[in-house]
């Protein structure tokens, strides 16, 4: 990780282990535990399996995150943000985001992404907004679920680009810029999908 990206809380966490299996432990737990004290939503998110499923982490486990990441959020409402992105233009490392639980929106601005970003079977409760983002290695999200409104405005895809089998409640892909083969195979839109002035250079498969 980069001193740049060091220093954004989330990313530390998403990135705290060497061991990826352990990483979405941690990650998704520690989801569990900030949305908690919001007994309304937490009961609502209940009801999804995946969080249903999430193994509580211990106190040890918590103040061990705590600890590590003093800027990381101890506590969050509902209408709070992930920002993903926040005070970095680049991420030059790799980001492996299969398996992890998103209780919150989560943001990406304005930042070039150098390396591939997986998204494989992520869960978004409630929603994704990434706008004006360059891909340069590609993006896969086979199977992910985007919940509520999701955004990838104004983005360019260099590399190849996959929501193959991704489920979406409303998205927008509003002056996208698709260079790569992309694929939307089996993707699932439950209300609209728009992709007003996108450019698709290769080939699309929907």
């Amino acid at each position: 990780m980069t001193a740049a990206e060091d220093k954004n809380p989330w990313l530390r966490l998403a990135r705290f282990s060497e061991d990826h299996e352990e990483n979405i432990q941690l990650w998704n737990g520690y989801q569990k535990y900030l949305l908690r004290p919001d007994i309304d939503e937490y009961q609502r998110q209940m009801k999804n399996p995946k969080f249903a499923c999430i193994v509580d982490l211990s106190d040890a486990e918590i103040h061990g995150i705590q600890t590590e990441i003093p800027k990381l959020p101890k506590e969050m409402t509902w209408r709070d943000q992930i920002f993903l992105s926040a005070v970095i233009a680049e991420i030059k490392t790799p980001l492996e985001l299969d398996g992890f639980y998103f209780a919150f929106r989560v943001v990406i601005g304005n930042s070039r992404f150098k390396r591939l970003l997986t998204l494989q079977h992520a869960q978004f409760a409630a929603g994704l907004g990434a706008n004006k983002c360059v891909f340069k290695e590609g993006l896969d999200a086979k199977g992910a679920s985007f919940g509520s409104f999701t955004t990838f405005s104004e983005c360019r895809f260099i590399g190849r680009t996959s929501f193959h089998g991704a489920k979406f409640k409303s998205a927008s892909f509003q002056r996208a810029n698709f260079e790569a083969a992309c694929t939307f195979e089996n993707a699932e839109f439950a209300e609209y999908a728009l992709f007003t002035d996108s450019i698709f250079t290769n080939s699309a498969t929907f």
